[in-house]
């Protein structure tokens, strides 16, 4: 099936991160190379637009996250369209919301300590058969007393334009990350690279802003005891959620998430200013960081190009995902909050 331009941006536009291993990853964004290429799309340069989106959230991918729609894994050689899901009969399941104990339009707060990892040299570099300059490489040193597992942390990758700071306000593509693959000692540095797929590129594919990455323990905290607390806006809320299956193929499926949006706050809301924390667990997990949890995070962009939501106003959002092929994304709990930037 063939696809224009706009839909193939359209594709990009949204990007988040799932648990899968390197390996899957390696094998999901080489296939993605190969479709991509041979599309034989003329490139573009405007910054967000190209790639916008993939997963890098394939991020969890070794830490996944941002959603990534160009990750087609049919070959070239057989360009043949990834099989539709199998129960058709349910693909417009409302899916369990576990914000059910939460009264709605109440703000919330998640709070997170950062692991003992110090962050060195952190570079743009080019990786064995992948593009020049499209990976990420830093150099991640455990300064803490306790050896660290690609359980134990939980990392954000982010991008922003040169001559603007590191926070969640001037990022312009954010993804979930793992940590380092193996188990890193106390003292121990090693090098941990990860490839951006989605993040704003020149012409050539190059990433072309500033990378920062930072590691945060597993498990929520309280306020008190929080280096960095993500808040949700008081009096906005996002309901009627659902999870619609699309295609499937080998290693990986992709779903399309929507839900509304209803600003209650009484004042205009921008959603330049949010990011939506997607997240898919078992009904009985409540917190995003655990190692179970497939996570998203995404920016929030509405249809025809609108960024306010005026008090009592209500929108669609829609997200596309990709996540691994042997979870039933209907048998789990959905959650999506809006993060203040």
């Amino acid at each position: 099936m063939a696809h224009s331009d706009e839909e193939w941006r359209r594709r990009f536009r949204e990007a988040p991160e799932v648990p899968f291993t390197d390996e899957l990853r390696q094998q999901i964004l080489k296939r993605a190379e190969q479709q991509l290429a041979s599309t034989k799309r003329p490139a573009r340069n405007r910054r967000g637009e190209p790639w916008r989106s993939l997963w890098a959230c394939l991020g969890g991918l070794g830490g996944a996250a941002a959603l990534i729609w160009a990750v087609w894994t049919y070959s070239p050689a057989a360009p043949a369209e990834p099989s539709a899901p199998r129960h058709p009969s349910v693909l417009r399941q409302i899916v369990p919301q576990a914000n059910e104990h939460e009264e709605l339009g109440q703000a919330r707060v998640y709070g997170l300590q950062r692991a003992p990892i110090s962050i060195g040299d952190i570079w743009i570099g080019t990786e064995a058969g992948q593009p020049p300059g499209s990976v990420v490489y830093a150099t991640l040193t455990n300064v803490g007393t306790k050896p660290l597992g690609p359980q134990d942390v939980v990392g954000v990758l982010a991008f922003h334009p040169r001559g603007t700071s590191a926070t969640l306000a001037t990022s312009d593509w954010l993804a979930f990350v793992s940590g380092p693959a193996g188990t890193l000692q106390p003292g121990d540095t090693v090098t941990w690279s990860f490839r951006p797929v989605g993040a704003p590129v020149d012409a050539e594919h190059r990433l072309v802003e500033v990378p920062s990455v930072e590691f945060y323990n597993r498990g929520l905290v309280p306020v008190e005891r929080a280096d960095v607390v993500w808040r949700t806006p008081a009096g906005v809320d996002v309901t009627d959620i659902h999870v619609t299956p699309r295609l499937a193929w080998a290693d990986g499926q992709s779903v399309e998430l929507t839900a509304t949006l209803t600003n209650g706050s009484g004042r205009s809301l921008n959603t330049r200013s949010l990011l939506a924390l997607i997240w898919f667990a078992p009904q009985s997990v409540s917190d995003w960081t655990r190692p179970e949890v497939i996570r998203f995070l995404n920016q929030v962009q509405l249809q025809g190009g609108a960024v306010a939501v005026p008090p009592g106003g209500r929108v669609r959002l829609d997200f596309r995902l990709i996540g691994p092929a042997k979870v039933d994304f209907r048998q789990l709990a959905v959650r999506v909050s809006l993060v203040e930037r």
